[in-house]
């Protein structure tokens, strides 16, 4: 199969950083692979052969229990890239056609949970706080979301950072300098990426309650930062 771009429709809610391992079928073509930036109703998985947008995907997902759960998705974009070792690789996202339910065991039904409580207490609010990177490229940080950041550009900004790379996140607020660690967890072109659009994702590690709570207040816009000084 050819890949593909585009997306049939945005995943809805927050993503977390968790690894699923997963066998996985489309027609005539099997494979496992590690699936990540898991959502309400989605997730990504890496792939030695592209999928064509539309196909539908047959997922058995190791739950750790013996007994996979089985559903089925669809791929709603396709984007080719080459590994450190020039391996050709497909990242693929998928939609799930149900979600995460509790008829999907107990993996299912800790989802299914944590993502209800999560879009009572976690609402996305948007942001609009200047950063810029290590080479002076302004970007915006657009959304703060479960521990991530959201960095959105101008075309080509998701090509000036390394998906994997780590990274500090600096700032000034409220007369203290506040300097976080985190690490590049995705990255997107601004086309066949749903609602993301061009920039990147750093889901930030090691936190304090302090940080924490302070990462809160500046979502809910009680704590605004000065211009986010972003550093390798």
């Amino acid at each position: 199969m050819t890949s593909g771009s585009g997306s049939l429709k945005p995943r809805d809610g927050a993503r977390i950083d968790l690894r699923l391992h997963v066998s996985w079928s489309a027609g005539s073509l099997r494979g496992v692979a590690e699936a990540s930036d898991v959502s309400p109703q989605g997730l990504r998985i890496e792939t030695d052969v592209a999928l064509d947008k539309g196909a539908r995907v047959a997922l058995s997902v190791d739950t750790g229990e013996g007994k996979p759960a089985e559903t089925q998705a669809e791929v709603v974009w396709c984007r080719t890239h080459q590994t450190p070792t020039g391996r050709t690789v497909h990242d693929v996202g998928l939609q799930l056609a149900t979600g995460w339910s509790h008829d999907m065991g107990k993996l299912g039904a800790a989802l299914s949970t944590l993502f209800a409580l999560q879009a009572e207490s976690d609402a996305r609010i948007p942001t609009a706080l200047p950063a810029r990177l290590p080479d002076g490229t302004g970007v915006e940080l657009v959304e703060i979301q479960m521990g991530v950041l959201r960095f959105t550009g101008a075309e080509g900004t998701a090509r000036k950072v390394d998906r994997g790379a780590a990274m500090t996140v600096e700032f000034d607020v409220e007369g203290s300098t506040h300097r976080w660690q985190g690490r590049v967890t995705w990255l997107a072109e601004g086309a066949g990426e749903g609602e993301r659009g061009a920039g990147f994702g750093l889901t930030l590690s090691g936190l304090d309650g302090n940080a924490k709570a302070l990462l809160e207040r500046i979502r809910r816009g009680q704590a605004r930062p000065g211009p986010i000084r972003l550093s390798a």
